[in-house]
């Protein structure tokens, strides 16, 4: 061995072993019967270690990339300052520095896939649930629209709203019910089953917002990392979708679906409204494209009340439209394509084909 890279071997050897399983892993994603095992194995770390953390008050996910971000600038740095500054044996200390950050890099990089990747590739909730999602007729995608149109309206009295008519609720008084929001879904389909853990609000949450991101379940803890700070409407369905991740749905589309079948089904007032208001959202979205007109007249025929909650999610989101906020939407999009997620961040639209198949 070359004399400069025996101090850095078993850097080299760890980085080697990593990328070697890491191929491998990629080679035989399309095994489905390997993805799915790997898949279980990660579900059981993350319902473990979210169930752990559940027992502190503040999100672990915040602290671990506050200080990951923090680390890796130090490194950075440090590693320029004395590489400039530094005299003698200049080309060994970079190696090492090298060598350590692409072992990090790709034990990372590996374990995101075994955490995160492989469930991508695992058997869906569609073949676990057996519901067939596929293209429609306009006229079904219509009648499922009105049928989640009366089921907002059926549901707005029961939310505490502001002078202004629009929905006003406490964290606090959404996070306390998270225990039982599952019960109905997990009598429908029992593999939704999952230890308990508590949704984590984020106090960065309006920095997420300028990036686009209601919230996001973290693999390394588990932990559903909830924006508080976004409109009120949709807060009990962003918290009900993280919890879906954390019940082995992967994939975007599925993940909405499950979480609005588990909003109308908990019982929970604030839930049911904000998972009826979560699929009118989408089902409208998709009927607009293709039906302008019918949209308007269901739309226009809802409660004053949805359409101020409709209009000010509209408005809060829209001030935070930037290029900031695009690169990261960008960013996202290219990661669940990396994952096979070929409609990336569309692949939510795709929600509308599996609630018209379960709702039709």
């Amino acid at each position: 061995m070359v004399k400069w890279l025996r101090p850095v071997r078993f850097r080299l050897l760890w980085f080697a072993c990593f990328a070697v399983l890491t191929a491998v892993l990629y080679i035989f994603r399309s095994n489905k019967q390997l993805m799915t095992a790997v898949a279980g194995i990660a579900l059981r770390y993350k319902q473990g270690a979210a169930y752990v953390f559940s027992f502190l008050p503040f999100s672990v996910t915040e602290l671990i990339i506050a200080l990951a971000v923090l680390l890796a600038l130090f490194f950075i740095v440090r590693t320029i300052v004395v590489f400039v500054r530094g005299r003698g044996a200049r080309r060994e200390w970079l190696i090492k520095r090298v060598t350590l950050a692409l072992c990090v890099i790709i034990t990372v990089f590996c374990l995101l896939f075994i955490l995160l990747g492989a469930s991508y590739y695992a058997e869906s909730f569609e073949e676990k649930s057996g519901i067939n999602a596929r293209a429609t007729t306009v006229d079904k995608l219509e009648a499922v629209t009105r049928s989640f149109a009366e089921r907002l309206a059926a549901s707005a009295a029961g939310v505490p709203r502001n002078a202004d008519g629009v929905m006003e609720i406490s964290v606090d008084a959404v996070f306390k019910n998270t225990a039982s929001l599952y019960n109905g879904a997990q009598r429908i389909y029992p593999f939704l089953a999952a230890p308990r853990s508590l949704p984590k609000p984020m106090l960065l949450s309006r920095w997420f917002s300028h990036m686009g991101y209601t919230g996001f379940c973290f693999p390394f803890t588990g932990e559903a990392n909830i924006n508080t700070d976004q409109p009120a409407c949709l807060l009990p369905a962003t918290v009900s979708h993280e919890m879906a991740h954390q019940r082995g749905i992967a994939r975007e589309q599925e993940a909405n679906f499950v979480a609005i079948l588990a909003c109308l089904e908990s019982g929970l007032p604030e839930y049911k409204y904000s998972g009826a208001m979560l699929g009118f959202i989408h089902l409208g979205n998709a009927l607009y494209k293709y039906d302008p007109d019918a949209y308007s007249d269901i739309f226009l025929a809802l409660p004053d009340t949805v359409i101020a909650d409709i209009r000010h999610n509209n408005a809060y989101w829209k001030q935070f439209e930037s290029e900031v906020s695009e690169a990261s939407q960008a960013v996202y999009d290219t990661f669940l394509k990396s994952y096979g997620q070929e409609l990336g961040i569309m692949s939510y639209g795709a929600v509308v084909d599996l609630l018209i198949a379960y709702y039709g």
